[in-house]
């Protein structure tokens, strides 16, 4: 069966172009557009974070406002995921949680790529967290943040077996964390792509009768675009949830 054309240009929108070709010490650390991404999102974070508490008023208007509140929600989040001990630790996951955000919500927009499609991305965004918190767990409890991969009172005749499964677990975090927001985004933007190629090829192939019959996949791009927005919200939150779980185990870990 001959591959859908359709699907297959759709798939064109994920492809990495090189900007600027560089190799530092035999690794490909080339400039291309999902670095151009990650590059003015940082700067548009950055900038109007720093524009925002450059004169913070007592009285806050609604950006200030907006910010403090966003701030305000992920500490809540952290604390009550992580308990209070992982206030310190909220700067980090915030940052985490702008990045992703608005990082995918500027991708979402004509103007960049959205580097959340991008296995990639989030897989090192996730490796991120796990040394991160793995490091807080050595920092807090030295050698002892091993002990959590042999529960208490487990047989020493299964103690192995025990060890070997709580590794592999832990070690499948990353994986997993960075998946599920790879995952949901490139779904969302290989659909959203999909429906907007079915209206142009409906025009093209179906003169006069093609502008109304690509109304119902226009219609469908724009609900799954809205869709996307919440899936952006959503998958955002879960990653930065999901980060605090993984904090709260190394700074109970006993």
């Amino acid at each position: 069966m001959a591959s859908d054309p359709s699907a297959l240009y759709a798939i064109r929108q994920f492809e990495i172009e090189v900007w600027v070709p560089l190799k530092l010490f035999g690794f490909d650390v080339s400039f291309t557009n999902v670095s151009s991404a990650m590059l003015v999102t940082t700067f548009v974070i950055g900038g109007s974070l720093i524009m925002i508490t450059r004169r913070p008023q007592m009285i806050p208007g609604r950006v200030q406002a907006g910010a403090e509140m966003l701030y305000t929600f992920v500490e809540k989040t952290v604390t009550e995921t992580a308990g209070p001990d992982a206030r310190t630790h909220v700067p980090f996951i915030f940052t985490l949680f702008l990045f992703i955000l608005f990082g995918t919500l500027i991708g979402l927009s004509p103007m960049k790529e959205t580097f959340a499609t991008h296995l990639v991305v989030t897989g090192a965004m996730a490796l991120l967290v796990f040394v991160y918190v793995i490091d807080t767990g050595l920092r807090l409890h030295g050698l002892g943040f091993f002990r959590q991969f042999l529960p208490a009172g487990t047989p020493g005749a299964i103690a192995p077996i025990i060890v070997l499964v709580e590794l592999v677990s832990y070690m499948a975090r990353p994986v997993t964390l960075g998946v599920r927001l790879f995952a949901n985004m490139f779904a969302g933007h290989m659909l959203i792509k999909l429906f907007g190629d079915f209206a142009v090829m409906m025009t093209e192939r179906m003169g006069a009768i093609g502008y109304i019959a690509a109304l119902l996949p226009i219609a469908m791009m724009i609900i799954f675009f809205a869709f996307e927005v919440i899936v952006v919200l959503i998958q955002s939150y879960i990653f930065i949830l999901l980060t605090s779980v993984y904090l709260r185990s190394a700074i109970e870990s006993h």
